[in-house]
């Protein structure tokens, strides 16, 4: 079945915006309490799998001691409680944006945004690359206006459910991957009808590096699908410096491992060879136009590889037209895999 039912509106193209959140004044306490904020997210990240592990091995060998249950009370506390949500609260995480030097460009601005939504119009928002840690994609979701606070971002499953982590995480707004989770998501009024996704997952995690830039994207086709029959439109997002932040471990056992359980077991480093993530890489959130895409209930192969090439080509021009902005990335070559 070709396109057949393109129901999207037609938009002039507003100007693109561009913003920056850093301060050539910032005061070094702003910069401090900036690294200490992502740290703690890159530190809960890093030691997670070793306390859960911990305490898992203290609870079957030795249930009955009272060190195991005070060391383990976090654990048993953390499952106990549902994932965090508390979008809100991350707005007074704006030291972040200090630290990262953080600047977003959007082709597709706020106030279009906002009005299509209220007009019905829903958006998948792929998110590439995925790094170690989406330190782009946290700042965005730090600077953008409290109307878009509550845009939900789709993650693995095994995100929502990892102790301590669902509730680091979990004030990001995150929501399950799944399409019976992502289609209740789509019928939400508003820009909370729109999502966030991470199609390179933890594959393209490991692909992380600072000579090169890779994504995994050429296989990833199921949400181009999705987006074709729930009548969504998808809007390209590039997040710079998220491979630069952090470097990561990508043998091939672990890469492996990672992918079996949906979540990063791994070592990775930044800041003084530690998981701190590193100072003076700049982050910046560039946000394309809507791709236009029609409605297609039973769409054919061919008409998801149409999106999937028109979405990929989008990516390429994206990035190829705005990595000059940023010292790192001027020389640094773009693949997708």
């Amino acid at each position: 079945m070709g396109d057949n039912s393109n129901n999207k509106s037609e938009w002039p193209k507003a100007p693109t915006a561009y913003r920056s959140f850093y301060r050539k004044d910032c005061s070094r306490f702003t910069y401090a309490i900036g690294f200490v904020m992502a740290s703690v997210i890159s530190v809960a990240y890093f030691l997670t799998p070793v306390y859960s592990l911990s305490c898992l091995i203290l609870l079957v060998s030795n249930p009955f001691s009272s060190f195991t249950w005070k060391f383990s009370s976090l654990f048993i506390l953390s499952i106990l409680m549902p994932c965090a949500t508390k979008p809100d609260l991350v707005h007074l995480m704006t030291p972040v944006l200090e630290y990262f030097q953080y600047e977003e460009v959007f082709e597709f601005d706020y106030p279009e945004w906002l009005e299509r939504t209220n007009n019905g119009e829903k958006f998948i928002i792929p998110s590439h690359p995925h790094g170690v840690i989406s330190y782009a994609g946290i700042c965005l979701k730090i600077a953008c206006p409290m109307e878009f606070s509550h845009v939900p971002t789709a993650v693995a499953s095994a995100v929502m459910k990892t102790p301590i982590l669902k509730q680091v995480m979990g004030f990001f707004s995150l929501t399950d991957v799944s399409k019976r989770n992502m289609r209740k998501v789509l019928e939400t009024n508003g820009p909370d009808g729109t999502m966030f996704i991470y199609p390179g997952g933890i594959a393209e995690l490991f692909k992380s590096n600072l000579k090169e830039e890779r994504l995994y994207l050429q296989k990833r086709k199921g949400f181009v699908k999705f987006a074709l029959q729930s009548g969504a439109d998808i809007v390209p997002l590039y997040l710079f410096g998220n491979t630069s932040v952090l470097s990561v471990l990508s043998t091939g056992t672990l890469a492996s491992i990672s992918r079996k359980i949906q979540a990063s077991v791994t070592y990775f480093w930044g800041q003084w060879g530690m998981p701190f993530p590193r100072s003076g890489h700049k982050c910046m959130s560039v946000l394309g136009r809507p791709l236009g895409m029609p409605k297609i209930e039973e769409p054919t192969q061919e008409d998801i590889d149409k999106w999937h090439t028109i979405w990929l080509d989008e990516v390429r021009r994206i990035y190829e037209k705005y990595q000059e902005k940023l010292p790192e990335y001027k020389n640094k070559p773009l693949f997708i895999d």
